[in-house]
């Protein structure tokens, strides 16, 4: 799986503000936007705008239980 990370703040893209011009990107710690194929998160990179601050990095998706 694939997810877009912020290199600066260390924080994950979630989602993005597409009514303001530059788009604005919602950034957490906790949430993050991911996809299974990497043309997919390419074609999402594209399409957000990201900046030279953001990078696509490959992740593990891992259950946590949650008591």
């Amino acid at each position: 799986m694939y997810a877009i990370k912020n290199i600066r703040t260390g924080k994950w893209l979630y989602g993005t503000n597409f009514r303001r011009i530059p788009y604005w990107q919602m950034t957490s710690f906790e949430m993050a936007l991911t996809e299974e194929r990497l043309s997919e998160i390419k074609y999402q990179f594209t399409r957000r705008r990201c900046g030279k601050n953001y990078k696509i990095v490959k992740v593990k998706l891992s259950e946590v239980r949650d008591d």
